[in-house]
């Protein structure tokens, strides 16, 4: 989708660049991705919304508020919007004669695609995360919601950091953080456990203990 779209839009500032002067063709520019950003947004909620019956569908899968009260063709619509207005404001600075903003221009043409991706990855790890976090409200566990919301923000992490290791940026940084975190969790749980099991055991080691003691005494 978004390749479909960045050749749409090229092809549309070559128009515009072969019968426009340079200042007036970012003007042009400028004009022509704010309609063509309403245009496609209302395309692709529609095609969401209507035909793919999407929001309906994670409806009844009970998973309607992944993003947190943004409905799923609205966010989808607005991301495709953004994409666009910043790709023909992109094209627009590039039109102006000012070599810093030339520059400026292109190395944010060539970075903002990569963005959305990362942006839409983790959007999908997030509907996937929150199908975990209502799964695991399913079951009568001791701090279900907290260990649900857990694991939805490890699956968004994991898909966030997976995103950016492919699409060329460097997340060791976030790797690090994730195993920091993991291993803290695995801390934490296992302490809590310990104290759990001595306090639920408690009595019955006090019982051992007591007739082991007994049974010595009646040896002597």
């Amino acid at each position: 989708m978004i390749a479909y779209i960045s050749e749409a839009v090229l092809n549309i500032i070559n128009s515009i660049k072969a019968i426009t002067p340079s200042f007036m063709a970012s003007v042009v520019i400028l004009i022509v991705g704010y309609a063509m950003g309403r245009i496609f947004s209302v395309i692709v909620k529609a095609f969401l919304s209507r035909i793919l019956n999407v929001d309906e569908w994670l409806k009844r899968k009970n998973i309607k508020n992944a993003f947190y009260g943004i409905g799923v063709s609205d966010f989808y619509s607005s991301m495709i919007k953004w994409y666009i207005y910043l790709i023909f404001i992109a094209y627009a600075l590039n039109y102006i004669e000012i070599n810093l903003i030339k520059k400026f221009a292109e190395d944010f043409m060539e970075f903002v695609p990569r963005i959305f991706a990362v942006i839409f990855i983790t959007s999908i790890g997030i509907i996937i995360g929150e199908k975990v976090r209502i799964s695991v409200k399913e079951f009568e566990i001791p701090a279900k919601r907290e260990i649900g919301s857990l694991l939805k923000f490890t699956v968004v992490y994991i898909f966030f950091v997976f995103s950016l290791q492919n699409l060329g940026f460097d997340a060791t940084i976030f790797v690090e953080i994730f195993r920091i975190a993991l291993l803290a969790v695995i801390l934490t749980f296992s302490i809590a456990l310990g104290i759990s099991l001595g306090y639920a055991l408690k009595d019955v080691v006090k019982r051992r203990v007591e007739k082991f003691l007994e049974e010595v005494d009646e040896e002597k």
